[in-house]
């Protein structure tokens, strides 16, 4: 078959896409995965190594076409999601046009409307589970520990409902009526999740796989993309750092740089956290920051300027200071160490909330809101807790039994060949 996909956002965005992609063409698919970034993150290498197609809504060329010079890096992302529509709906067109089946992200409108169009079955992929109904369970945050209910389930999904509808429902059926398509009822319902097929890129770790979810909706695993493209051994010399008794810290913000203040001021408050605690830190920050933290750098800290293997890195850790992110979370946890949370908005509030009613996180600090003494205190929480390190290592066992992708691609083929 030809299979289509759509991804936009960031790295962690993106890769659970490319995973797939790569799992569906080594199961004989023909596969276009096409990706919109804010950033010039090139995805060619992929295509390369295993015969997908990738198209890149913005490269180096959309750029220099459509963005005014003398931006900074924030300015440019900024432009670049104001431009994101009009080519995520030509590539969302494209895709419905040239392929058997598509699949796109939860909420993903644009491709639902050409898929209905164009008659192609449509296909919802999440990498995070908040937005799927159950009557097992309410919205996680309306969950306050109260006693659980029939009727407050019902009213807590009935609320988030509600809300999706009446914040997004004009737009959609504004975008449909110029399609020639009648209008949704219910948006919730027909387009954030494909009532064909809804894959949840999530461990069972976290999310429960119900029978009221039928053979439509499906807990599959995380996809894990790794680095494929690199398996190099860790550089010499933080391999060299990494000597000596006490394991060190890990410190990540993730890709996305719309904040870069924030990052840096959080960066700067954990390394002066850690220095004050006595620890060795690792920084993985990106060429971004490398001038103003190359200043703090001491015998204690290492800047990491480079994409390694995590599984061969973070087991040598004693715990990971990170965003949140969905991939990021899977992959840390895969390696079995506790973390603490920075949190930065989008789904970053839902892992932080479960790695925290997991047992292997303390409560979550907002990146607005950190200091130099709420990232020791956290520092403090996890390392000296070995309930959180035991929690961690039995999700690392459940997460490393899964395949998210082999379980996707059979499900697919299953239903479509």
């Amino acid at each position: 078959m030809k299979i289509g996909l759509q991804a936009f956002g960031t790295r962690g965005d993106v890769e659970p896409f490319l995973a797939l992609s790569i799992g569906l063409k080594n199961a004989g698919h023909s596969v276009t995965i096409a990706i919109t970034t804010p950033y010039f993150t090139d995805y060619s290498g992929y295509a390369e190594k295993y015969g997908i197609q990738v198209i890149h809504a913005n490269n180096k060329k959309f750029i220099d076409q459509n963005v005014p010079f003398n931006l900074s890096d924030e300015e440019i992302a900024t432009h670049i999601l104001d431009l994101k529509e009009h080519y995520v709906y030509i590539n969302a067109e494209k895709l419905c046009l040239e392929n058997d089946i598509v699949i796109g992200l939860e909420g993903a409108y644009y491709l639902h409307t050409f898929a209905e169009i164009h008659k192609k079955p449509y296909i919802t992929l999440s990498y995070q589970h908040s937005l799927i109904p159950s009557q097992h369970k309410p919205y996680m945050f309306h969950n306050d520990g109260s006693p659980l209910t029939p009727d407050k389930i019902y009213y807590s999904w009935k609320a988030v409902e509600e809300y999706i509808n009446n914040e997004y429902s004009a737009h959609v059926n504004s975008f449909r009526n110029k399609a020639g398509l009648p209008p949704l009822n219910n948006l919730f319902k027909q387009v954030t999740h494909s009532e064909e097929l809804h894959l949840i890129a999530v461990s069972r770790a976290f999310c429960t796989q119900y029978d009221e979810w039928g053979n439509h909706r499906y807990v599959c695993g995380h996809f894990n993309l790794g680095n494929i493209l690199d398996a190099r051994p860790l550089p010499e010399a933080l391999t060299k750092f990494m000597e000596g008794n006490t394991p060190p810290l890990f410190l990540t913000l993730g890709s996305s740089n719309f904040s870069k203040q924030k990052h840096l001021n959080a960066y700067i408050k954990t390394i002066k956290a850690a220095n004050a605690l006595g620890l060795k830190l690792i920084i993985q920050a990106g060429k971004t920051f490398s001038n103003e933290l190359n200043e703090l750098i001491t015998d204690n800290v290492f800047l990491l300027n480079e994409i390694v293997d995590y599984t061969k890195l973070l087991p040598k850790c004693s715990m990971a200071i990170h965003h949140g992110g969905a991939g990021t979370t899977h992959i840390f946890l895969s390696c079995g160490i506790p973390c603490l949370i920075l949190e930065s908005g989008a789904d970053t509030p839902v892992w932080a909330y479960e790695l925290k009613r997991l047992g292997v996180a303390p409560e979550r600090i907002l990146l607005d809101e950190a200091t130099e003494e709420n990232i020791a205190e956290g520092i403090r929480q996890v390392t000296n807790s070995k309930q959180m390190k035991e929690n961690a290592l039995q999700i690392n066992n459940i997460i490393r039994s899964e395949n998210g992708v082999k379980t996707a691609v059979e499900i697919i083929n299953s239903k479509y060949c």
